[in-house]
């Protein structure tokens, strides 16, 4: 009898747990969210042939400015160029900071790439102090024009 009513009480707490976690996604994933967006450039400088620095616009779930920082530019003959990369992402509420693996692959229209990169929170201010989170990023831009926008989603854990 003592041992249903123990299996009875631990059923009864782990029910309210998932049933609390279920109401409140962020607290059952450790407060996080799921983000999305779009960096668009407005700049695009290449600084030597393995440096870069750009600067644009972002939309979406982190709405301001962002100012990246591109080193070890590699490009391999008619494959994907790879390169290194730190992106400040500026918003009202504070700046997130990103430590980044680039990974660029050329398509059919000369000087158009399509992303797929990641980018993961490093450092932050304001209301994303002590957050971390990873970013994927996909979409086409042209690398001489500046048309297009490269998109992310993924995921921010707040402290």
């Amino acid at each position: 009898m003592k041992a249903r009513i123990s299996a009875s009480l631990t059923l009864a707490i782990l029910t309210s747990i998932c049933l609390v976690g279920a109401a409140n996604p962020a607290a059952a994933d450790g407060n996080c969210e799921r983000v999305s967006g779009e960096f668009a450039f407005s700049s695009l400088v290449f600084t030597s042939p393995t440096t870069a620095v750009g600067e644009g616009t972002a939309t979406g779930d982190f709405l301001g400015t962002f100012h990246a920082d591109y080193f070890n530019i590699e490009q391999g003959p008619g494959g994907p160029t790879k390169a290194d990369a730190s992106h400040a992402i500026t918003t009202f509420d504070g700046t997130l900071v990103t430590s980044d693996t680039i990974r660029l692959m050329p398509q059919a229209e000369p000087g158009v790439v399509r992303a797929n990169s990641q980018l993961r929170i490093v450092g932050e201010t304001g209301m994303f102090a002590g957050a971390t989170g990873l970013l994927h990023t996909f979409g086409n831009v042209n690398l001489g024009t500046l048309e297009g926008a490269i998109g992310f989603n993924g995921k921010i854990c707040f402290a």
